[in-house]
């Protein structure tokens, strides 16, 4: 006598696959209708690039993407103090300037730069970007960049996936990397397309940085500080020492600058300038200001007025062909900086003034204010 079977694996197997086809929609729908994943994170992984990149496609109306390093991204004002850094950033202060003043026009603003980036990381992230077609590209720029420490192929990006991350025409992710193993490449392979086709394993990395702020042990270990606050602990005392070290190693960044063809960040940066005129991608580029009192303690003055002159002088060639460069504003306070290159909320307002009157509105006709 025949017993009633269990469930097949093949009816299990489709329930789950349900519940992931599911899930996904779900995903898909909330990504589309909220602007979580404009919300600024540290871009550590292609899969977080690839998860701001395909919501920036599908955004309607004008759309600009800001690039560049920590002064765009922001964090530095979280670091002393302000809980409310992601709406305080270079970016944001754009935005609310921008909707103010054309209160009936969609726009979006995108913050995709990097803790740490250099011209070799923008150059990527523009080639990876400029297909998307936004109405502006905004990136800062800064000499420290150029200093020979970036100029060794070990240390040219601060992210070396970014040179082998590549997105087809149908929007798929692929490495492109050769100089891995055939075991590393399967594995890199798979990965891929499960970023490509699976919006839950693509959310994973934003998730965790937006939400936990990095690593678990991160979140374990911040959690443990804010106890040992509320309970009076003694918190380790910083060292002295550490701030000394840290001003020896700007100036020694500082005293190593140059703008000559032979240094890898001043070829990225050409090569960038090069694909966006040809692509007639419009660009404003500004100076990341440095406060000018604790900038006599790393470089020269004269030596850094030659400096700029050079700088402005790569920019001259594209000033045609709707690329800008914005020069360091002069009157930015002391009172505005959070260190000699980082500035906090009022002077991030300034800067964002600065790239709208000067840079968004003379280079984008829609976002020109009228008369």
């Amino acid at each position: 006598m025949k017993t009633a079977s269990p469930p097949s694996l093949q009816r299990l197997l489709l329930a789950v696959l349900i519940a992931f086809v599911a899930i996904d929609a779900a995903i898909a729908y909330a990504t589309k209708t909220t602007t979580f994943l404009a919300d600024a994170v540290d871009i550590q992984t292609p899969a977080t690039l690839y998860a701001k990149l395909d919501y920036f496609r599908e955004l309607k109306g004008r759309r600009i993407a800001f690039v560049g390093d920590s002064v765009v991204y922001g964090r530095r004002m979280e670091e002393a103090g302000d809980a409310n850094w992601r709406q305080h950033t270079i970016p944001t202060h754009v935005g609310q300037i921008l909707h103010e003043r054309f209160p009936q026009q969609p726009l979006s603003i995108m913050n995709l730069a990097m803790n740490g980036g250099l011209p070799a990381d923008v150059e990527q992230v523009v080639r990876l970007l400029s297909p998307l077609k936004p109405d502006c590209i905004v990136a800062d720029i800064s000499l420290r960049a150029f200093s020979t420490d970036f100029s060794q192929e070990s240390n040219r990006y601060s992210r070396p996936w970014l040179s082998t991350m590549v997105i087809d025409s149908s929007f798929n992710l692929h490495d492109d990397d050769t100089r891995r193993t055939w075991t590393s490449r399967t594995e890199t392979t798979l990965q891929d397309f499960a970023l490509s086709h699976w919006r839950l394993y693509r959310m994973r990395d934003f998730v965790q940085w937006r939400v936990f702020d990095g690593e678990p042990s991160g979140v374990i270990r911040r959690l443990r500080d804010r106890l040992d606050r509320r309970l009076g602990r003694p918190s380790a005392e910083a060292d002295p020492l550490d701030d000394i070290l840290l001003t020896i190693k700007a100036k020694n960044r500082y005293g190593a600058v140059t703008l000559t063809d032979d240094n890898p960040q001043i070829a990225a940066l050409k090569r960038t300038l090069d694909g966006l005129a040809s692509n007639a991608q419009c660009a404003v580029f500004f100076y990341a200001t440095e406060e000018k009192g604790q900038l006599a303690e790393l470089m020269d003055a004269q030596h850094y007025e030659k400096l700029q002159d050079a700088l402005t002088a790569i920019f001259l060639p594209y000033q045609n062909r709707g690329i800008m460069f914005l020069p360091p504003l002069p009157a930015i306070g002391k009172e505005y900086y959070l260190d000699y290159g980082h500035l906090n909320d009022a002077g991030n307002a300034i800067v964002a003034r600065n790239i709208v009157e000067n840079g968004l509105s003379q280079s984008v006709p829609q976002l020109r204010r009228e008369p």
